[in-house]
C-alpha cells in the first residue's frame, strides 16, 4: 500500500513564535499534549479527545486570537457640557464621520467643513448632513436625519442634544465656517 502524502509539515519551524508558544500552551492544557511537533510515531502523533475538551482547546484558542487583535480603547474628547468626541475623521476639511455621546444618547454624524449647496440638507447652519442619535440606555432612535428629518426629536432632552451637536460639532472639528 502507498503512503498517503501528508498535507502539513512534519519539519518543525526554526524559532517558535508568540502564537506558538500560545498554541502549545492551549494543547498541553486542555489535550494534555506534550508538544505540538510530530515525533513521527503514531501513538505519540495520535490521541483521542473528549469533544469536551477540543471545545474547550478551540475555545481557548478563540480567545487569544481576540485578545491579540483587541483594538486600542478610543480617547474620549470632551467637547462643551456633556458632548464627548470619541472619534472624529477626518479633520483636514474634507467631510468626515463624527461619534460620541451627548446627555444621554450616542450620536454618528457626518459634518463637513463648509455649508451645504443646499442649504435644506444640513440641520440648520450646523453643517452636519446626517446624524443619528440613539439613547444610551434602550439603543432606540431619538432623532434622525439624512439630509432631511426622518425622525423628529422624540423629546426635549433629545432635542436639545440636537441642538448641543448643531452649536458645537463643525466648529470644535474644523473651526469657523468660511463665508463664501
Amino acid at each position: 500500500m502507498a503512503k498517503r502524502p501528508t498535507t502539513h509539515s512534519t519539519t518543525p519551524t526554526a524559532a517558535p513564535t508568540e502564537r506558538d508558544a500560545v498554541i502549545a500552551s492551549i494543547a498541553q492544557s486542555h489535550l494534555g499534549l506534550e508538544t505540538m511537533e510530530s515525533r513521527n510515531q503514531d501513538r505519540l502523533d495520535f490521541q483521542e479527545h473528549s469533544c469536551l475538551s477540543i471545545r474547550d482547546a478551540l475555545r481557548a484558542a478563540f480567545d487569544a486570537g481576540r485578545k491579540s487583535t483587541r483594538r486600542p480603547a478610543r480617547t474620549a474628547t470632551a467637547i462643551v457640557g456633556d458632548l464627548v468626541l470619541t472619534s472624529a475623521k477626518p479633520t483636514d476639511g474634507t467631510p468626515g464621520w463624527a461619534t460620541g455621546r451627548v446627555g444621554a444618547f450616542r450620536f454618528c454624524a457626518k459634518v463637513y467643513a463648509g455649508h451645504a449647496l443646499v442649504p435644506s440638507y444640513e440641520i440648520g447652519r450646523s453643517r452636519i448632513s446626517k446624524l443619528e442619535l440613539r439613547r444610551l440606555d434602550t439603543d432606540a432612535v431619538a432623532y434622525a436625519w439624512d439630509r432631511g428629518l426622518d425622525i423628529p426629536a422624540a423629546d426635549t432632552a433629545a432635542q436639545a442634544a440636537v441642538d448641543s451637536l448643531a452649536k458645537h460639532l463643525a466648529e470644535h472639528l474644523y473651526g469657523a465656517a468660511s463665508v463664501g
